[in-house]
């Protein structure tokens, strides 16, 4: 630990959206002196949150030019030193890094985590022909754009699973100054059911998330069709992109199981959970991601997963001992996969169940994951008082 508490400054930009990080930077203004958290509004639901943790400091700044008045509100602070630490999040603050990252004499450590896989998505999922709306792709240009300012200045960058970092050390960052850390995930809310029914007509597969290709969608669709003889059910809930819908109503409407797929929109959390605790199996076949929070969610409730083999599952099960992992775009492994799922005896679904929630409980609540960032803190204090970077 370092020998005082930091002095912290992060931005959550739409806390409502991203609760479990607003309640893991709230863990951790317990752990520094004091850590004020830009936002654009803090929304009615949090702010008992937030009034419970008196050392975080909420600076609401609107919605309107959000990054341009954090970075405003955050130079002079890095200019004079009243700030030990300054912790960006989805890239707002890339004027920032890109001013104070090159100054020798700089004594604020910058940190900035990615929670997205930009690097990985223009190299493996760009080019796959798929229509991806030209909102979606100026968003990534946008958000690789910061992220060729925010890493290279930055003394460390947080990933989320392990294989991320070759992503950001192709940004012409040394490897030293990557790790990765897990995903914060409220698991006194994702609760298991007391008992799951095992009713029904044909076993229920889940899938949470966006609604589209980019997810594995089409994967998805096509496995379920070999899957007939079990007579299943596939729920997909999640908003399904516009540039999407007449590919997947068209896919649905062909689907020899059609009548079998429901497609039930983005559900407000209470329902979400519900469809978690009934359902018999979670698939995410998804093409990448950061770290996936919807897999963290169905684990938090006890149920069994099947998911993509990359680097943002990986980090939330890096052994394999509670998710079945199958490749990306593998289809003969992907039935196999949730086969041996179905197939599995009740004892092991409910073994795997038991590691997975232990495994969150230790590792991805917002308090064990503010533990780690003061840990991370306090390393890079340290290197900017020696006047040195890893």
């Amino acid at each position: 630990m370092a020998e005082t508490a930091p002095r912290v400054a992060a931005n959550l930009l739409a806390p409502a959206a991203y609760a479990d990080r607003f309640a893991m930077f709230a863990a951790l203004s317990e752990r520094c002196a004091a850590l004020w958290l830009l936002v654009d509004a803090l929304p009615a639901e949090l702010a008992p949150l937030a009034a419970a943790h008196p050392r975080l400091k909420i600076v609401e700044l609107g919605p309107r030019r959000f990054a341009r008045r954090a970075c405003d509100w955050l130079h002079p602070r890095v200019e004079s030193g009243a700030l030990d630490i300054v912790h960006d999040t989805f890239g707002h603050l890339a004027d920032v890094f890109a001013a104070h990252g090159p100054d020798p004499r700089r004594r604020t450590g910058l940190v900035t985590t990615l929670y997205t896989a930009n690097h990985r998505w223009f190299t493996a999922v760009r080019q796959r022909g798929m229509d991806l709306g030209r909102r979606y792709v100026t968003q990534r240009i946008v958000s690789l754009w910061r992220d060729l300012r925010i890493c290279p200045a930055a003394d460390r960058v947080v990933v989320l699973g392990p294989g991320h970092e070759a992503d950001v050390v192709a940004l012409g960052v040394e490897r030293a100054r990557v790790l990765w850390l897990p995903g914060e995930t409220d698991i006194t809310r994702f609760t298991p059911a007391e008992a799951r029914s095992t009713a029904g007509d044909g076993p229920e597969l889940l899938f949470t998330g966006t609604v589209w290709r980019n997810k594995g969608v089409d994967l998805l669709l096509d496995v379920f069709a070999d899957l007939a003889e079990r007579r299943p059910r596939l729920a997909l809930v999640g908003n399904v992109v516009p540039w999407e819908r007449r590919w997947l109503n068209a896919a649905i409407a062909a689907h020899p199981l059609a009548a079998r797929i429901e497609l039930t929109g983005r559900l407000p959390r209470d329902a979400l959970i519900d469809r978690y605790r009934r359902a018999d199996l979670f698939v995410f076949p998804s093409l990448f991601e950061g770290s996936p929070r919807s897999v963290r969610e169905a684990v938090a409730c006890g149920l069994p997963a099947v998911v993509s083999d990359i680097p943002g599952c990986r980090g939330i099960d890096p052994d394999a001992r509670f998710l079945r992992f199958a490749p990306v775009d593998d289809r003969a492994a992907w039935r196999r996969a949730i086969a041996a799922a179905l197939d599995a005896p009740t004892d092991d679904a409910a073994r795997r169940a038991r590691i997975g929630r232990a495994h969150l409980e230790a590792h991805h609540t917002p308090a064990a994951v503010a533990a780690r960032y003061r840990t991370l803190y306090d390393a890079v204090i340290a290197e900017r008082r020696a006047g040195r970077r890893a």
